[in-house]
């Protein structure tokens, strides 16, 4: 339980850092690409943490 939390924050902690350096290298050398990975990187934590739920509900009903 511990340990799931720890690789939970870790995991979280890469993301949230490369949203920071992308955005960062976005925002000093106006690098379109960076922006955009960025905010796909960003996207992609929110839609998780928004459709995990109703995905395990979903995942559940058709393997039971």
């Amino acid at each position: 339980m511990i340990m799931k939390r720890i690789i939970k924050f870790v995991v979280y902690g890469a993301i949230a850092f490369y949203i920071f350096l992308f955005s960062f290298i976005g925002t000093i050398s106006d690098n379109n690409d960076s922006r955009k990975i960025s905010l796909a990187l960003l996207i992609i934590v929110v839609g998780w943490n928004i459709f995990k739920a109703p995905l395990k509900r979903f995942v559940r009903k058709i393997l039971n």
